[in-house]
């Protein structure tokens, strides 16, 4: 073959995978008018710099932070939502449960909060928030009482909740939430994009799609 037959197959290879490249990132490249008007509507960025490794999946790329508050009649509403999307991402996606206890007018909150850490310390976190938001009984008896039906050890349990292990733990968070700004629950975070107030599925789906197309 020719050196000039040479260049021309390896440009012509060269157009073959640019051109491929285009086709698979054409909406990356060129965004739709609808695509445009989204993204120009989404929250702005704010820097999450606190750690998310008590999320359901660290190795994820995109987060869906929220922080929340037991005792919270918003987040009891936004509680089936969350979880939607918690099933329908599986491992896409690191759900992390900031606390964010309103102690002024929630009076259980707090240790509603400290509770669920306690269960951490067994790997039963997501499970026994589950069971808070879905009972919405919060008093100390009752958190041990959820304890107890998820199979806990029940003398470990205690302790740490009797104890006040997990208060630090708990104020850490609303310290991280206070840093970023939030005011109120449930406050979200789909990546580095805040979202105040009740949201649902339909506005967390559309910010979670669009950080993993982007991720």
């Amino acid at each position: 073959m020719k050196d000039s037959e040479k260049r021309f197959a390896i440009l012509a290879c060269i157009g073959i995978l640019a051109l491929g490249f285009l086709v698979l990132n054409i909406e990356k490249i060129f965004p739709t008018p609808q695509q445009q008007d989204f993204e120009q509507n989404l929250p702005k960025r704010v820097t999450v710099d606190f750690d998310l490794s008590t999320g359901t999946n660290p190795e994820a790329n995109v987060a869906l932070i929220e922080f929340s508050d037991f005792q919270c009649p918003f987040c009891q509403q936004n509680y089936e939502d969350v979880k939607q999307m918690v099933q329908l991402y599986g491992n896409k996606i690191n759900f992390v449960y900031k606390h964010f206890p309103l102690t002024e007018i929630h009076p259980n909150a707090f240790k509603a909060a400290e509770a669920m850490e306690c269960a951490r310390d067994q790997e039963m976190a997501l499970e026994y928030h589950n069971k808070l938001f879905e009972t919405n009984r919060l008093t100390v008896p009752d958190l041990k009482e959820h304890a107890n039906v998820l199979g806990l050890d029940m003398e470990a349990f205690n302790h740490c909740l009797d104890a006040g292990v997990k208060a630090e733990r708990v104020k850490k968070d609303m310290n991280d939430g206070i840093r970023l700004g939030v005011q109120g629950t449930p406050t979200f975070m789909v990546g580095e994009r805040m979202l105040v107030g009740v949201q649902p599925a339909a506005t967390l789906k559309a910010l979670l799609d669009a950080e993993l197309q982007y991720e």
